[in-house]
């Protein structure tokens, strides 16, 4: 790393690059660090998310360490253990990687003033770095993308447990130790200090956007059909079987001229794709695409659809990459996720909420935003703006810098 430049180590084992498909936060964020003066290299595994596949590496049993430059941003690929299903080998899996990330931090070169940033979701990660950080006494960052373990709690149902009870002292050592915590959820704050953060230790940064990267549109006459998109996750806390209860009423219903799409993998898309064929409901399925496609998938698009399941933590415990995607893509966005997504749509007046787990109130809101749409009237505006104006991303890390430099030594 060069001259005295403060040099950040940011762990997390799902960081994605452009290429890749899901949430580019690490890299989106280190590039813009690196404009401000920082050093960044982020410390990643190179088994996919959603493919389960591994991007550089020739299976599990190739623990080589891959160093490679994305775009100017430097990533250390780690290995990770190889699993399918959501079981026993993924959490293997995440230990595999702890382990090697604990040998990667304490074989590196780090100077007095270097940071280490630890990001859940998963925590094995996060502690496998603080437990560098102490080691190599160095200052430690702990990222709370998720909450855990709340988020697993919520998901499962499963509130007790040998999993849930060392997910729960593990985040607390790691609110209780760290020299500064990042939440992208506002509302994770009160959980943060409820179990043992620091208050004065706490800075909101959530998740934004690099507006430039998408088009405005030139023109917002809406032509039938209606076209709405969802571009994400497809898992069980993502309660896309909603969607697809709502498309079938809405085609019940006569209306011809609505046509939904839903971009992404995850464990039960074969699941929405069975419902569907089974309700005859008319969703398009798409596979995964970049990141860096995905502003042309939604130009060719008409609404947003920001959708959960109907689960208390995700009215405050979450920052959803593609609700902020939408609005830079100046689509109006239907939710159906109360608490801080509601607000952000509220507030920048570009669509409407409703009722959470509710198919029916889904399907009026679509039917809805259909309606004005094609009458052309404005009572959905841009939120372009309010994106430029709260969720930019370069002035998001203008915030992350000044936390990281605080804490160097």
């Amino acid at each position: 790393m060069p001259g005295n430049q403060l040099t950040i180590w940011w762990v997390n084992q799902y960081a994605v690059v452009p290429t890749g498909s899901g949430g580019t936060r690490h890299y989106d964020m280190s590039r813009e660090l690196r404009r401000l003066g920082l050093n960044t290299r982020v410390v990643a595994s190179d088994l996919s998310l959603l493919s389960r596949s591994y991007a550089l590496r020739s299976g599990p049993l190739d623990l080589r360490h891959v160093a490679q430059d994305v775009e100017g941003v430097p990533f250390s690929w780690l290995p990770a253990g190889s699993y399918r299903a959501n079981d026993w080998r993924r959490a293997a899996s995440m230990l595999v990687f702890a382990v090697a990330v604990f040998i990667f931090l304490m074989t590196r070169r780090l100077r007095k003033e270097d940071v280490i940033i630890g990001s859940s979701p998963h925590l094995f990660g996060a502690l496998a770095a603080w437990t560098a950080a102490k080691l190599r006494r160095r200052p430690f960052v702990f990222e709370v993308r998720d909450l855990w373990p709340e988020s697993f709690t919520a998901v499962s149902g499963q509130d007790s447990g040998l999993g849930v009870t060392l997910m729960r002292r593990v985040s607390d050592l790691l609110y209780r130790n760290s020299d500064a915590i990042v939440i992208l959820a506002e509302g994770s704050r009160d959980v943060v200090v409820q179990n043992g953060g620091d208050p004065r230790s706490i800075t909101w940064i959530p998740n934004g956007v690099d507006t430039s990267s998408f088009r405005p549109r030139e023109e917002r006459a809406t032509f039938p059909p209606v076209r709405f998109v969802y571009a994400g996750a497809h898992g069980p806390a993502n309660g896309l079987d909603v969607v697809v209860d709502a498309v079938a009423m809405l085609r019940d219903r006569g209306r011809d001229d609505v046509e939904v799409l839903l971009v992404g993998d995850g464990p039960v898309k074969a699941a929405l794709a069975e419902q569907a064929t089974r309700l005859d409901a008319p969703v398009t399925f798409q596979d995964p695409v970049p990141k860096s496609e995905v502003p042309d998938v939604l130009s060719s698009c008409d609404v947003g659809l920001m959708v959960l399941a109907d689960v208390e933590l995700f009215s405050f415990g979450v920052s959803p990459n593609k609700l902020f995607d939408y609005m830079a893509a100046d689509l109006p966005v239907l939710t159906n996720v109360p608490g801080f997504v509601s607000h952000v749509v509220k507030d920048s007046r570009c669509g409407t909420s409703v009722a959470a787990g509710d198919a029916t109130a889904l399907a009026d809101g679509m039917e809805m935003m259909a309606d004005h749409l094609l009458a052309g009237d404005e009572r959905f505006t841009s939120g372009r703006a309010y994106i430029e104006q709260n969720f930019e991303r370069r002035a998001l890390a203008r915030q992350l810098a000044s936390v990281l430099r605080s804490v160097s030594r």
